[in-house]
């Protein structure tokens, strides 16, 4: 009895971390009668990151977490990424991130900052040969300030899954 209640504070803390995060108004739309899941490989459309920042963001470290989000949920549902042609279909991405700090009134003069992060992934397949957008997925999420570097990768990373969970399992 008196270890559980030693560990009340680190479980209420843990509970306290994960409300401070959420995945918000999660989309998915197919373009054209296009049949994904009659698609087996793929590989990324571009190189670099895609990321557009209002604020100071680690661009590599960012860039190689989603890539490997992306492929880890993809392999999850059969698909095989390949540097080799002829692929399936491309894969890419945009990380849209904005800080927003909003002055709240609290009374007799004083006030308190509400810092947060709000960023918007979008997922993009694309069709090899045209270019053209086959399907898209996008989930928005918020994190505030000070929230652990590895709670904002997991949001990330959770809003990845959300997206990717509206795409077949190949070859079904």
């Amino acid at each position: 009895m008196k270890s559980l209640i030693k560990l009340m504070p680190i479980l209420a803390l843990l509970v306290g971390l994960t409300g401070c995060a959420t995945v918000h108004e999660v989309t998915a739309k197919y373009y054209g009668d296009t049949n994904l899941a009659s698609f087996k490989t793929y590989r990324w459309a571009s190189n670099t990151p895609q990321i557009s920042s209002s604020m100071r963001a680690d661009q590599a470290s960012t860039d190689t977490r989603v890539r490997e989000t992306v492929d880890r949920e993809l392999a999850a549902k059969g698909y095989v990424q390949t540097d080799n042609k002829p692929v399936d279909f491309l894969v890419d991405y945009l990380l849209e991130i904005k800080h927003k700090t909003n002055v709240l009134p609290i009374g007799y003069g004083f006030t308190s900052e509400d810092e947060r992060t709000s960023g918007r992934i979008i997922l993009s397949i694309l069709n090899p040969d045209t270019k053209q957008l086959m399907w898209r997925g996008s989930a928005d999420a918020e994190v505030y300030r000070y929230d652990f570097m590895e709670m904002k990768a997991m949001v990330l990373e959770k809003a990845i899954q959300n997206v990717l969970s509206s795409l077949p399992e190949s070859g079904t």
